[in-house]
């Protein structure tokens, strides 16, 4: 018998409640049972119930809580949160298309897994207890409880199947969404791959997740010369191109002139080292308790790129007991360039203040450095400049075309884009299949462009394209400053938003060339498709 016979949805600013009406014919006795699960473990409680009504009908929703009603009277208000943890554990009820299978290459060996790995709504899922094994961890589980484990050396995760919510070393942490499939637990790579202390990069061409072991990996610098390819500079070094991506965090295979690009290097014959095993360009340093890439980097006289590159690092996370190889500072570049930058990520909390004082410059210059204006806000997770002018290569002038148009320009966001619209800019978009003209408002974004509809008016044009709200992307083309770029537009508002009376809550997801997504820090194939024809 079906619990549920319909359905409301309202809107919040921690996502949305779903307000579940319950048959009245079902009594309240029957209906407090349903919370219990039977003595057969295929019964399902009113926790799976909810569960899988929710995730059959709102998938692409973000759900704060549930609320279940009889009639007027509300009877429960349950966090969501709390609905995952109990229910059975969470699985993928669609069936995985040939083009969402994707490769796992492990220090440049692919990896041949029981359930093959795939992508959804542009997060990379890979099994748990094989990418594990094949970096010499091991997994547990708890079937009473649904709990997982994953241990490594001093990396100690668990979490419950289905809750948002994990425990790493003791400590709570946001667990993302995850599924078991054919008996294996699939969870985004990007996640488990940087708790398991593996780089993790991605092949859009060959739709291949790199991974490699964090493992020191001696480098030089290489500056890109005229007619430069991935390909040549490859053969050239006797390495491949996925290493060269892999070490230099690149999303395009796109390269400048003048670009630097940190290649492995052949190891010396007969390199002299001392008695800790340094060598006359490096030293050993092992990571203590406090220590942080910024003081690590202001103690040996070096940058935190310079660390980051020469140990391929991808995050800022540091464990206690890990083995990092400084440069000496006399090979530290003399006149950094502005390829050179040190560079700041912005942790939650940070203000302009409170870095500047961290990093012993001013707050003008954070401000000078990266372009901002004084009531500019940061963004958790945002790369900013700290020691020189952030890079700002330019291929258009603003000025050029005197009106929208249904076809842009291709902008790289991260060398362009993201220094032509900025926080706060207002900027007109086109349909590209439709020509329907709407206005937006830039809040803000790292990875992306995180934009809001100006109007109730151009809130109406965007649901009169995407006919409902859904993740799947339009190619629209960006209008400002006399500039037409390509891009790609989500139709799905979420999390905050700042823009008063436009009839929507939360903000949609623009995306240029080589944006990244948020789930996997990695480029979105399906964005990058629409970015393409927004420029045909």
């Amino acid at each position: 018998m079906n619990m549920f016979i319909g359905h409301k949805l309202e809107g919040t600013e921690d996502g949305y409640n779903i307000i579940l009406q319950l048959d009245p014919n079902k009594s309240l006795v029957e209906f407090a049972k349903e919370f219990e699960h039977g003595d057969n473990e295929k019964d399902e409680s009113l926790y799976d119930r909810i569960h899988k009504y929710v995730k059959k009908n709102f998938s692409n929703l973000k759900v704060a809580n549930v609320k279940l009603v009889v009639g007027s009277l509300l009877l429960v208000s349950i966090p969501f949160a709390n609905v995952s943890a109990f229910a059975n554990s969470p699985v993928l009820e669609q069936s995985i298309s040939k083009e969402q299978i994707i490769n796992v290459k492990l220090d440049n060996e692919i990896q041949h897994y029981s359930q093959n790995p795939f992508v959804i709504n542009g997060t990379a899922y890979v099994p748990l207890g094989e990418i594990t094994k094949s970096v010499g961890g091991t997994t547990w589980s708890n079937v009473e409880s649904k709990t997982i484990g994953v241990n490594k050396g001093d990396v100690k995760l668990a979490f419950v199947m289905g809750s948002s919510t994990a425990r790493l070393n003791g400590k709570s942490i946001p667990m993302p969404e995850h599924y078991s499939i054919n008996d294996s637990t699939m969870v985004p790579v990007k996640f488990i791959g940087e708790i398991l202390g593996l780089n993790v990069g991605w092949d859009g061409e060959s739709k291949t997740v790199i991974l490699t072991t964090g493992g020191h990996i001696a480098t030089e610098t290489y500056t890109v010369q005229s007619g430069d390819s991935l390909w040549k500079i490859a053969n050239k070094f006797n390495t491949s191109i996925d290493m060269i991506r892999s070490t230099n965090n690149l999303t395009s295979d796109v390269l400048q002139v003048g670009q630097k690009l940190a290649l492995p290097k052949k190891p010396d014959s007969n390199p002299e080292r001392d008695d800790e095993g340094n060598t006359g360009n490096m030293k050993t340093y092992t990571v203590q308790a406090g220590d942080s890439l910024w003081k690590i980097a202001n103690k040996f006289n070096t940058s935190i790129d310079m660390i980051k590159i020469t140990n391929n690092l991808t995050s800022d996370f540091l464990q206690v007991g890990q083995k990092l190889s400084i440069p000496n500072p006399t090979i530290t570049e003399t006149n950094p360039t502005t390829d050179n930058v040190a560079t700041y990520i912005v942790q939650p909390g940070d203000t302009v203040n409170s870095i500047a004082k961290k990093v012993g410059t001013s707050p003008e210059n954070i401000l000078k450095y990266n372009y901002m204006d004084s009531d500019e806000l940061l963004s958790a997770g945002e790369t900013i400049s700290v020691s020189a002018y952030a890079p700002r290569n330019y291929t258009i002038t603003p000025g050029q075309e005197a009106a929208p148009l249904r076809k842009g320009k291709i902008v790289d966001w991260f060398r362009e884009g993201q220094y032509l619209i900025k926080r706060n800019d207002v900027f007109t978009i086109t349909d590209v299949d439709t020509g329907l003209q709407f206005k937006v408002k830039m809040m803000g974004g790292y990875n992306h462009s995180d934009i809001e509809p100006l109007t109730a008016a151009d809130t109406q044009v965007m649901k009169q394209l995407f006919g409902t709200w859904t993740w799947a992307p339009r190619s629209v083309v960006i209008f400002h400053d006399g500039i037409n770029i390509a891009a790609s537009l989500a139709g799905m508002p979420h999390a905050q938003d700042t823009v008063a009376n436009n009839n929507v809550t939360g903000h949609f997801d623009l995306y240029l060339s080589n944006s990244l997504s948020h789930n996997t820090g990695m480029p979105s194939e399906s964005h990058e498709k629409m970015v393409q024809k927004a420029a045909k």
